[in-house]
């Protein structure tokens, strides 16, 4: 025998009866669930249940396991947020107004990303690692910087270490220059015949090491010849004898002589930042002339 077909009004009245009670279950509960087709819960709208604190919104639910796999909602506070999960039900992504936050099994916060940068944490909560508009950064146990990568303190670009004491060291590049020809110089006063000149970048030490050499010659007993370092166009007066100017000198003692000098000093107290060293010569009588060749200079910041 065929079905016999409902009145439309009883069907119609069928329906809105369905739809008041499940209106009275959502206002009463909260919640309502869908279900699969074997009725085990596989989204829940409204609160979340055992949310803590409360969360409204979309829940979906491992059928399998009835642990929550994802969470899409809002806190009585006005909180938004989605928290993903994985399959025992374990909060693994955050995404909410302060950012994204990614954590292990445990539920330790492994990482963060916000408007400040890339976050790592370790076990215990504390920030061991971040990424930001100036570069990397490491910290230690006591949150002290230990290591930055990037823009540094003094201005330029490149890699900062600190020991425990709070001394830091800046690998940053040296710079040399190198000028083989022969000069001649008959002036007491220092000048500046081609150098060689390099510009460095001094870091956070305020240290550079400093290496130069050069041949120079002589030509009258008595006569001496200077090769004088120059900072940013002033003389350097850290040398030690009567020219506090030079790095390096040749005196003769009976006629022509001549000489193969190098020396290599560490100069600190330096502004951090760029600054030019120049190598520069003069004659100690100007009778004279001296002569210079093969000049070195390599700066390496400390």
């Amino acid at each position: 025998m065929p079905p016999v077909p409902v009145p439309p009004e009883q069907y119609l009245v069928s329906m809105i009866t369905q739809l008041r009670t499940d209106v009275d279950g959502i206002a009463t509960n909260q919640q309502t669930t869908l279900t699969d087709e074997i009725g085990r819960a596989v989204v829940n709208i409204g609160l979340a249940p055992a949310s803590n604190p409360a969360q409204y919104g979309i829940q979906l639910v491992n059928p399998a396991t009835g642990g929550q796999l994802a969470m899409f909602g809002v806190q009585e506070d006005g909180t938004v947020s989605q928290s993903f999960f994985d399959g025992n039900g374990n909060l693994r992504t955050k995404i909410d107004a302060a950012g994204q936050h990614f954590y292990d099994g445990s539920g330790n916060q492994l990482v963060t990303i916000d408007s400040m940068g890339l976050h790592v944490w370790n076990s215990s909560g504390q920030e061991i690692t971040r990424l930001d508009g100036t570069g990397l950064h490491s910290y230690d146990a006591t949150t002290a910087e230990r290591v930055r990568a990037g823009h540094l303190a003094s201005g330029d670009y490149g890699l900062q270490v600190t020991d425990s004491s709070g001394n830091t060291e800046e690998v940053l590049p040296a710079v040399e220059s190198f000028a083989a020809n022969v000069i001649s110089v008959t002036s007491t006063s220092y000048v500046s015949d081609g150098g060689p000149s390099v510009t460095a970048v001094v870091g956070a030490s305020g240290k550079v090491k400093l290496d130069a050499s050069a041949q120079l010659e002589s030509n009258s007993a008595g006569d001496g010849v200077y090769v004088g370092l120059f900072i940013d166009g002033s003389a350097w007066t850290g040398g030690g004898g009567s020219d506090t100017t030079a790095l390096l000198d040749c005196f003769s003692v009976g006629g022509q002589t001549l000489a193969t000098c190098a020396v290599t000093v560490v100069l600190a107290g330096l502004t951090p930042g760029s600054h030019t060293f120049e190598l520069q010569y003069r004659h100690s009588s100007g009778t004279n002339a001296g002569e210079f060749w093969n000049r070195s200079l390599l700066v390496t910041p400390l």
